[in-house]
């Protein structure tokens, strides 16, 4: 073995060598849990046959599948990862300029989420973390399409020395991927000479397939500076014998964002929910295994004749009302037991036992409403969701917070883009149907300027039904103000274009407020408006200013806008006409002019 000091790459002016002996040494150690993850996705994926395990081969030879490890992580995923949180920027005591970036950094992230694919790409990680106890995705600033770059990785790609990420803090990391040589020429034209002469690298991942495709092994390699002043940290890409690309590394974190679907008590990589059900799984198919060869040995009828009696076999055959003459003893045909009714029984213990571990029930795996819940309130069916997902508490947090470390993530790239890129302005989402442009000193924030937080997309019930029921609920109780509300937070998408119509009056009025807010613009109000909605909102959004510190000429235009509103209301109004007055007869006084009249008594005097 090496000298530590021969493997410390980072301190290296040409650190591929150093580099690459620290990769091998640490590939070394890493073999038995890249094994675990090859059977951990032949148990979920039916994947690899019988190449990679001599003791476990004939388990997945000829086999006849119960995959209860892909129905259980199937149906955890769907419950769990169905949900897309949504990272919001809080600032603490902030003045309305803060504000405004926070929500323009909020507005920013959403929107490379969209263009980027993230939240599909971390469902998948969250099936990874299933699986083999760890998802992985990276973020990188990509320069040629000015975004984001969110790519899923397998967590076997990923390297980090076990002793150092022995209370998961590594210094140092490796991701190992096989990069076509062509596509590497593309990527690296400067180091076209070494590429080109490296020899091909035998894919070690035991795919057992001989292919045509020339792949080299490429490295990737962080190194974590000690503080931000520091100069220790570095980012290299490199191949066996030469340096790829080669920079400062500034970041204080890897730039990957690690899902566990289980913390383990020391070390650095999750444990899986396939790993928990993996003897279940085992055993279901030794079992199975045994089934088939006695239905196969044993599941057909057995004929009995007397040895000497006179019975022509041809017989014995299929035809309706075939006559079999006899001569003795009557032949017996006889259908034994297969096998004992015992060892059903076991595999079906076998696997419910397997839902009860993760957490579900066998109903929410075949997608039933458990019977007479279906009719059941909105309040009744979300408890039903709640008490299915309680198990599930520290994993939900966990997805919460993967998204929240996303954000940051997109927020870190694209500070890095801004200085890769000239006069970097992203395009955001400026309201529901519309996109603008913004440069990034507009949104650009300390990071220490706000507090980032997550919420679930929802938390209604997912049964239209249900979701009406509760929604009309909330309504009678007066936490819902209108009708347009409950359309909006249904979120059907075949209503979508009916309720697009009703929320349009109210979606108008926040264009305007936003407007004069955010941009300086003055849109008046027009007589086909809903003027007293208007008016309103306008009034309720003006407060809010006055608190955060707007600048005055902006509420101006609000205040113009109110008296605008106003005048129009009460020029909309119907002028009360006084009632014509008989000749010479002035007009009664009425109650609020005087006393109230009273009834003659038959003793005034006339």
């Amino acid at each position: 073995m090496k000298d530590k000091q021969d493997l410390e790459w980072w301190t290296s002016e040409e650190p591929h060598e150093e580099a690459w002996a620290a990769y091998l040494l640490i590939n070394e150690n890493d073999q038995p849990r890249q094994e675990a993850y090859k059977l951990f996705l032949s148990m979920y994926g039916n994947m690899y046959g019988a190449r990679f395990s001599n003791d476990l081969g004939p388990i997945f030879t000829e086999r006849v599948t119960l995959n209860v490890c892909k129905s259980v992580v199937d149906t955890v995923a769907s419950k769990i990862a169905k949900t897309k949180p949504k990272a919001a920027f809080l600032t603490s005591a902030g003045n309305y300029s803060l504000k405004r970036k926070a929500k323009l950094l909020e507005r920013y992230v959403d929107s490379q989420f969209y263009l980027a694919k993230v939240p599909p790409k971390m469902q998948d990680a969250f099936i990874d973390a299933l699986c083999f106890g760890t998802g992985v995705v990276k973020f990188y600033p990509d320069a040629d399409t000015k975004q984001t770059g969110v790519d899923r990785v397998y967590p076997g790609e990923i390297l980090v020395d076990a002793t150092e990420g022995m209370y998961r803090a590594p210094r140092q990391m490796f991701q190992k991927k096989y990069i076509s040589r062509d596509h590497l020429l593309k990527m690296f034209p400067e180091s076209a000479d070494a590429i080109s002469a490296a020899p091909e690298i035998q894919n070690e991942e035991g795919w057992g397939q001989d292919s045509t495709a020339d792949q080299l092994v490429v490295i990737e390699a962080w190194h974590l500076p000690s503080n931000s002043d520091a100069t220790d940290g570095r980012h290299i890409i490199f191949i066996d014998g030469h340096t790829l690309h080669d920079e400062p590394w500034k970041q204080p974190d890897f730039p990957f964002v690690f899902l566990r679907w289980n913390t383990r008590r020391r070390g650095f990589w999750g444990q899986g929910l396939v790993e928990d059900l993996a003897g279940i799984q085992l055993e279901i198919n030794r079992l199975l295994q045994k089934i088939q060869k006695v239905f196969h040995l044993l599941a057909v009828p057995r004929i009995y004749v007397e040895q000497g009696s006179k019975i022509n076999k041809a017989y014995f055959n299929n035809m309706i009302g075939c006559v079999v003459p006899y001569v003795g003893v009557k032949p017996d045909i006889s259908t034994q037991q297969t096998i004992h009714p015992e060892i059903f029984n076991h595999l079906e213990r076998l696997y419910a036992k397997a839902f009860e571990i993760a957490g579900i029930s066998q109903d929410t795996a075949a997608g039933a409403v458990p019977a007479g819940l279906d009719e059941a309130s909105g309040v009744a069916l979300l408890r039903y969701s709640e008490s299915q997902t309680t198990r599930f508490a520290l994993a939900v947090q966990a997805w919460e917070e993967a998204h929240c470390e996303a954000a940051r993530m997109v927020v870190s790239c694209g500070k890095q883009l801004s200085k890769l890129v000239r006069g970097y302005s992203p395009v955001t989402s400026r309201d529901r149907n519309t996109i603008a442009t913004v440069k990034w000193n507009e949104i650009d924030m300390q990071e220490d300027a706000y507090v980032l937080k997550v919420y679930p997309a929802s938390s209604l019930p997912d049964l239209p039904s249900g979701r009406i029921k509760m929604l009309l609920s909330m309504q009678q109780l007066g936490l819902i103000r209108d009708q347009a509300s409950v359309a909006r937070l249904l979120d059907f998408p075949d209503l979508e274009s009916d309720f697009a119509l009703d929320r349009a009056a109210s979606e108008d009025i926040d264009r305007q407020i936003e407007l004069m807010l955010d941009e300086g613009r003055f849109e008046p109000p027009e007589p086909f408006q809903d003027l007293q909605l208007a008016l309103k909102k306008v009034q309720s959004a003006y407060l809010k200013a006055r608190c955060d510190g707007v600048p005055e000429e902006r509420m101006d235009l609000m205040r113009e806008y109110m008296n605008i509103c106003q005048n129009m209301i009460m020029a909309s109004q119907p002028v009360e006409q006084p009632l014509p007055s008989e000749a010479g007869i002035p007009p009664a006084v009425t109650a609020q002019q005087g006393a109230a009249p009273t009834a003659p008594t038959g003793n005034e005097v006339m």
